[in-house]
């Protein structure tokens, strides 16, 4: 999900609205920022997180500034050429920006795929509307579907139902398999043994507060469990018995190294 919020600084204190150019920007509202370099000609996505008032750095004077969660435009996160991207598609990160509200160039909203395909706003420009279906992880480059949102309609967005569920457009992709296949240099394969061996990785889901989720685990030895598999594990009570259990989750506390999986348990009539 988005980053944990840090502890706030001494003399540091937080604030509900801040005012800017006119507007006023409330926390939880999705914004957007200016570009931080003059080659960037789209203004950055990000959900308020927090505004503070504090002592300005090297003054004793108090400034203002808004911390920001950041979704990424397809241009900033670079997925594979060959993505099939829905229209207006935005990904969320763990990143996040501290700006002075000087920053802040206006109002937009950011939807998960789930409530953009059952609901519509009824105050916000369809212009303005992005769709965010992925996580994309800095750390390891990779994107992940996301299971859950978290994040609470911004206060004075009206959302109505939709006549019709609606199907978002997937855009074709920028560079199609066939494109690609040409830049490949097939005298390579010569000397590939296949089949190609495969990196096994663990991914995590999810972090909250003293627990982390994984979506698939690397278990030692190479066996690699994924939310949604079935297998057979010993039951504790009914002998040597086996019994099947689908994995619903995968988690551990932070500060334990023991992993553990929960889920539900079928059994033989």
């Amino acid at each position: 999900g988005e980053e944990e919020l840090p502890a706030l600084a001494e003399g540091e204190t937080e604030m509900q609205t801040v005012e800017s150019k006119g507007q006023t920007y409330r926390l939880g509202d999705y914004v957007y920022i200016e570009p931080k370099s003059q080659d960037v000609t789209q203004c950055h996505i990000g959900r308020i997180t927090r505004i503070s008032e504090g002592p300005a750095e090297g003054t004793e004077e108090k400034s203002i500034k808004v911390r920001v969660a950041l979704y990424m435009r397809p241009a900033e996160a670079k997925p594979s050429r060959r993505r099939r991207l829905l229209a207006a598609e935005v990904f969320r990160t763990a990143s996040s920006e501290v700006v002075s509200p000087s920053k802040l160039s206006g109002h937009c909203l950011v939807m998960h795929i789930p409530q953009f395909i059952r609901s519509r706003p009824k105050n916000v420009e369809e212009r303005d509307v992005y769709v965010c279906e992925s996580q994309y992880s800095h750390s390891g480059e990779i994107f992940v579907k996301i299971k859950r949102w978290g994040a609470p309609t911004p206060t004075g967005v009206e959302l109505e139902d939709r006549q019709m569920a609606f199907v978002p457009t997937r855009l074709p992709p920028s560079e199609p398999l066939e494109s690609a296949l040409e830049q490949v240099t097939t005298s390579l394969f010569s000397c590939m043994a296949f089949p190609l061996p495969k990196t096994l990785q663990t991914v995590v889901d999810e972090k909250s507060e003293g627990t982390v989720t994984f979506e698939q685990y690397v278990v030692e030895g190479g066996t690699v469990i994924k939310q949604g598999d079935c297998l057979f594990f010993m039951s504790p009570t009914i002998g040597a018995e086996k019994q099947i259990l689908r994995i619903d989750r995968i988690w551990k506390n932070v500060d334990e190294e023991t992993v553990s999986v929960t889920g539900t348990i079928f059994v033989a009539p």
